[in-house]
């Protein structure tokens, strides 16, 4: 399978899975009433992808930084081809968007995953991921999976879908 239709088929298993929620979140809302201010926008009806690709759009979740680094690495993992990549998809605004309706565990494992990146970066380059030259980012990414499988060892190793971790929300 290739990272786009990984990628692609990842998105509609997470909005599938963000509608079935919140379906069954409007469903008990409509048995039993709950104030306006406890529905989310999406729960009122409110059409957000507007907001996504307005030029002030701000992060929800992320901040300024996190947002960055976020850009660049979905850069990196769906570049843009004959098709746009990533960035252009504003993939960055859809995960902030998602990440902030997601639990505070869920936010504290992305958040730690991003900031494990900017360490290894740090620890290796002496700077930030965001910062690098793509070349340097692009060895630091194949590298990853590397040092943390010969870490574990191969009998300990997880299922592939468990190795992307950092873009499980």
């Amino acid at each position: 399978m290739k990272r786009r239709e990984l990628l692609r088929a990842s998105v509609i298993t997470g909005a599938t899975a963000a509608l079935e929620s919140s379906l069954s979140i409007a469903q008990t809302a409509t048995q039993t009433p709950a104030p306006t201010s406890e529905l989310t926008p999406a729960q009122r009806g409110v059409d957000a992808s507007n907001d996504l690709v307005a030029p002030a759009w701000k992060p929800l979740f992320l901040d300024e930084h996190q947002n960055e680094t976020l850009i660049i690495l979905s850069d990196l993992v769906i570049p843009a081809t004959d098709t746009p990549g990533a960035k252009e998809a504003l993939v960055n605004r859809y995960i902030d968007l998602l990440l902030a309706a997601e639990p505070h565990e869920s936010q504290k494992a992305f958040l730690n995953s991003l900031g494990y990146l900017d360490g290894e970066s740090i620890r290796r380059y002496k700077a930030a991921f965001r910062y690098l030259a793509r070349e340097d980012q692009d060895d630091l990414l194949h590298s990853l999976p590397f040092r943390w499988a010969t870490a574990v060892g191969p009998a300990k190793l997880p299922a592939p879908t468990q190795v992307m971790d950092i873009f499980s929300i």
